[in-house]
């Protein structure tokens, strides 16, 4: 578990990020100043069951193979300049019980495929 919260860290987040280790379960960075896109390495947690983003100034899409995190269970992208669709592949996070994306700049429709994430 790695809990990096309510600091002043800023910048970027590197791409770097995706290598950590395999077993990782927890990535905690709400509350910080980290700008820019969210990396697509990101998807190489593939064990991740918490990811915390929210309060940040985080720019740009949602990557496209979120889908790919299968044990994701709690995704926190809210309060950031997140912008455009979401992504189908969040519809593939069936695991997911926490999902909060909500006050950013996202446009388009809701898929039905919502109705995936029981």
């Amino acid at each position: 578990e790695v809990r990096l919260s309510k600091n002043l860290l800023n910048g970027i987040l590197p791409a770097s990020v995706g290598n950590l280790t395999a077993t990782l379960l927890k990535l905690q960075l709400s509350f910080n100043l980290i700008e820019a896109t969210i990396p697509l390495a990101l998807s190489n947690l593939t064990k991740l069951t918490a990811l915390d983003l929210s309060l940040n100034k985080i720019k740009g899409l949602i990557p496209p193979n979120i889908g790919q995190m299968h044990s994701l269970q709690q995704l926190f992208h809210d309060k950031n300049a997140l912008e455009g669709p979401i992504p189908l592949s969040i519809y593939q996070l069936v695991r997911i019980y926490v999902f909060y994306i909500g006050h950013n700049m996202l446009i388009g429709s809701i898929s039905s495929s919502i109705n995936n994430l029981t």
